[in-house]
Parts: structure tokens; C-alpha cells; sequence
């Protein structure tokens, strides 16, 4: 399969797997805050900025497994489906 740089499937592609590297993302946040790792549930409830230190977190974790779901799309873009 050969792309080109204005291909609207390689910008799907990119996008779809930036939303589900998002989505990881609150889910790895959630299970952070819900098995209190390093007591950061008290941190956050007892702050008065724990909400936005919450958004920052998901924020920053997403920019992480965004880029690591588009880089292994990008890695498997050629390679065969059997």
C-alpha cells in the first residue's frame, strides 16, 4: 500500500489511533486515581488545583500513548495482513 502525504486515509489513520491512545490514556489515569498509586487520590482531593493537576496528567499521559498508537500504525502500514 503505498500513501501519499495528502492521502485522507493516512489523516483518518492517524486521528482514529490518536483517539484510542486518548482513551488509554483516561483509562491508565482512572486506574491510577481508583488504586491510589503513591497516595495521589488524597493529593488530588485534598487540593484545591486537583482537578486541573487530574486534566494534566490525562493531558500529558496522551500525548504519550497517542504518539506510541500512531507510531505503530505508522510501523505496520506496509506490512502484510496474513
Amino acid at each position: 500500500m503505498t500513501v501519499s502525504s495528502e492521502d485522507p486515509s493516512l489523516i483518518r489513520l492517524f486521528v482514529w489511533h490518536a483517539f484510542w491512545g486518548s482513551l488509554a490514556a483516561a483509562v491508565f489515569t482512572g486506574l491510577l486515581l481508583y488504586f491510589n498509586v503513591l497516595n495521589l487520590w488524597h493529593l488530588v482531593t485534598h487540593s484545591d488545583i486537583g482537578v486541573f493537576a487530574v486534566f494534566l496528567l490525562w493531558w500529558m499521559l496522551s500525548t504519550v500513548f497517542g504518539a506510541v498508537q500512531i507510531a505503530y500504525a505508522v510501523m505496520h502500514i506496509g506490512s502484510d495482513e496474513t
